[in-house]
């Protein structure tokens, strides 16, 4: 399939690309401007979700970290959501996820140096 002209004004159209296999798995078949595409089913649905692809990545470690299936992660996530959309839940989700590894870091490594180092942990360095 090819690319149609991008009218102004319009954004170009979906790039189908044929699926690869990666070290982390299939490449799914719908990309845009980086952005990848998935179904996923949550609570006997399917739904489309778009999400960059290291965003992507972070979430199948985070799910293998937990012994759960990335659609049970998200599942849980969406459980969780309020207001936002899924997507940006998701990355958000990640975010935290990042932000308490790092935390938990700096609070190993204060502890080992000693109670003097545990002030540069506030993050206002």
């Amino acid at each position: 399939m090819t690319d149609s002209p991008a009218q102004p004004g319009k954004r170009p159209a979906l790039r189908v690309r044929a699926a690869r296999r990666t070290a982390s798995g299939p490449v799914p078949p719908l990309v845009r401007d980086g952005v990848v595409k998935r179904s996923i089913a949550i609570a006997g649905h399917a739904t489309s979700i778009s999400l960059e692809e290291p965003f992507w990545q972070a979430l199948r470690l985070i799910a293998r970290a937990q012994g759960i299936s990335l659609a049970a992660l998200v599942a849980v996530i969406d459980g969780r959501r309020a207001r936002t959309n899924l997507s940006s839940a998701l990355r958000l989700h990640v975010l935290a996820h990042a932000q308490a590894e790092l935390h938990a870091l700096r609070g190993a490594r204060a502890g080992e140096a000693g109670p003097d180092v545990s002030a540069d942990v506030g993050g206002d360095t």
